[in-house]
């Protein structure tokens, strides 16, 4: 609507715009997008943290974190070794 009726100040209104971004949005509207979900998934992560036993890992009764099965191994026996290494090793 504005360009149909003062088409001649169309563009002061896109120069001002561009400087406008250029200084306060240095990253690019896209910059401003990323921070807003970076900020909008910290404070998810935030209230995530803030519920009772989040961030523990659950195993098993009796068990340690070595016993698990989803632990890894440190150590590798003689054969996984070779069999890492390759058959020509």
């Amino acid at each position: 609507m504005f360009t149909v009726y003062l088409p001649e100040y169309w563009p002061f209104v896109l120069g001002f715009l561009f400087i406008a971004v250029t200084l306060y949005l240095p990253d690019g509207v896209v910059g401003l997008w990323r921070k807003l979900r970076a900020r909008r998934a910290a404070a998810v992560l935030d209230d995530a943290s803030a519920a009772p036993g989040a961030g523990r890992a659950t195993l098993p009764a009796g068990t340690t974190a070595e016993e698990s099965p989803g632990a890894r191994k440190t150590a590798l026996s003689p054969t996984e070794t070779h069999a890492a290494k390759g058959a020509n090793a």
